[in-house]
Formats: C-alpha cells, sequence, structure tokens
C-alpha cells in the first residue's frame, strides 16, 4: 500500500503535462498494478486495510482524471475498475484449476468433491471445511473458496477447457452471488 501511495504522488507531479490516456496508462502500470498483484491475498484483509486501499486508489484517480467532484464509485465505473469481482474471479479460476489437476501436484489435494449416493444436478460440490470460529477460519481462503465453488451454477463448473471457463466467469457480471460477511463487508469498503 505504500509503495501505491508513494507512486501516486511522484505521479502527481506530471500530472500538467500528460493528457488523459497517458495518466490512465500510468494509473494502471504503477498504482493498480500493485493491487491487480496477487489478489486473493488482498482479498483476506481486514476491514481497515481494505479501506486504505481505496483511499489509495480513489486519491489516484482524483489526480489521474482531474476529477474532484465525482463519487469514487463513478470513477471506477469509469475507468473501468472493479477490484472486488476481479478477486471474487481470480478465487474462482483457482479452485477450478484446482479441481481439474491443472495446478501444480501439491495443491490437488487441498479439498474433495462431495460424493453421495444420489444423483444430484450439481455433482461437482466440495466439500465444506468445518470452523469454530468466524474470524481467523470462516473468513479465510480454506473456507470462502469451497463456499464460493459451490454458488457457481453447474454449468459453469463443467466447462471442459480452462479457457472456456474464463470466458463464462467473465461473462458474469460479478463472479459468484455470495452475500456472506466477507463479501458484504467487502462491497460497502
Amino acid at each position: 500500500m505504500q509503495k501505491s501511495s508513494e507512486t501516486t504522488n511522484v505521479l502527481y507531479r506530471f500530472h500538467k503535462i500528460l493528457d488523459y490516456k497517458q495518466k490512465l496508462l500510468l494509473y494502471r502500470t504503477f498504482v493498480l498494478s500493485n493491487f491487480n498483484f496477487c489478489p486473493i491475498v488482498w482479498h483476506f484483509s481486514n476491514k481497515t486495510n481494505m479501506r486504505q486501499i481505496d483511499e489509495i486508489q480513489e486519491r489516484a484517480m482524483r489526480f489521474f482524471t482531474g476529477d474532484q467532484t465525482s463519487s469514487y464509485e463513478t470513477m471506477r465505473k469509469h475507468i473501468g475498475v472493479d477490484c472486488y469481482s476481479k478477486r471474487i474471479k481470480d478465487i474462482v479460476l483457482e479452485v477450478y484449476e484446482t479441481v481439474n489437476k491443472v495446478n501444480p501436484e501439491f495443491m490437488h489435494n487441498i479439498f474433495s468433491i462431495l460424493s453421495t449416493r444420489h444423483n444430484f444436478r450439481d455433482g461437482q460440490k466440495l466439500i465444506m471445511p468445518k470452523f469454530n470460529t468466524v474470524q481467523y477460519e470462516k473468513m479465510t481462503f480454506t473456507y470462502y473458496r469451497v463456499h464460493l465453488w459451490n454458488l457457481l451454477p453447474s454449468h459453469l463448473k463443467k466447462a471442459i477447457h480452462f479457457q472456456t471457463f474464463k470466458r463464462l466467469i467473465n461473462e458474469l457480471d460479478h463472479g459468484p452471488n455470495c452475500s456472506c460477511r466477507s463479501c458484504t463487508i467487502l462491497k460497502t469498503v
């Protein structure tokens, strides 16, 4: 976060000599790239850190667009930045790779497919891990990835190729429609 904040301050010095396209390119390259690197890790930060990330991004957007009046949400839509849905989609893509054994071998046994005697329409549900505390077990990647995967429609999970699955996920508006506490908090930040 500090690196993005410092970069924003340095780039602001040049805001009068650059046009809009150049500023947007610099924003995407030097600021947004810091948060798009390993978004799965950022997704599970606490609410305070998520608010700081949004404040840095908002300040950078205001610097580069020169827009001091629009809301942060309006600027994000105008520029086309939606970090929340990107993080959700990245988590689901990671689960797809693991379930279909595309990931490295050490990840193949991270979770198991639920097996039942009944023939359900959705045959690729994953076993939900049990948890004792909400903060340290439920709000983690271990629980959350299974939760998101189980929310996906079955036709998405049955995609044969990774590229097909990725295209189908990107066609969704905001990834799986999750209403858990973590997603609700992140949507309001």
